[in-house]
């Protein structure tokens, strides 16, 4: 097996987990929805939507570029002198920068989702208000700590060749 091809095996792996959780992450979604709008009195129901939902989205389009694009992602990661016939070799090096990239994805991947739902929670807050159970301070420190997050993913994807 190539070593493109190995990454983008476990790339597509990534994107079908992420994929099933979709279905997950969406009843809870609906669920979630429901109850606030039948135990508040939300006026405009398609802001509520827009935050409980678009998470579940950003992560279903990951899963989705993940699923059907894992080589041009594979590509990213590989050394540029690493040629399209390299066959692979179970060697510590192969190995380390193979699986610091697939965490890195795994990071990145679910860390989008996140660093969504943060900011619009913030762009609420700045409009009208934080609800009594979210403090400003409190979701500002979730969104440094998901920068943080994407960060180290992205870190880990483009400087794992130089890690190992």
């Amino acid at each position: 097996m190539k070593q493109i091809e190995f990454i983008s095996c476990v790339l597509r792996i990534i994107g079908v987990w992420l994929l099933i959780n979709f279905f997950d992450n969406l009843a809870s979604a609906s669920a979630i929805f429901q109850q606030v709008v039948a135990e508040t009195e939300v006026q405009d129901k398609t802001i509520t939507a827009l935050f409980i939902f678009t998470p579940v989205v950003i992560a279903v389009l990951i899963a989705l570029l993940l699923i059907f694009l894992p080589v041009q992602l594979a590509k990213l990661i590989l050394p540029k002198s690493v040629s399209q016939g390299d066959v692979v070799e179970l060697k510590r090096s192969t190995l380390t920068i193979s699986g610091l990239s697939i965490l890195g994805f795994y990071i990145v991947s679910t860390g989008l989702a996140d660093l969504v739902s943060n900011a619009l929670h913030l762009m609420n807050y700045n409009k009208h208000g934080m609800s009594e159970s979210f403090e400003y301070g409190e979701v500002l420190a979730y969104q440094i700590a998901t920068v943080v997050e994407l960060c180290i993913g992205a870190l880990l994807i483009f400087s794992s060749k130089k890690i190992h």
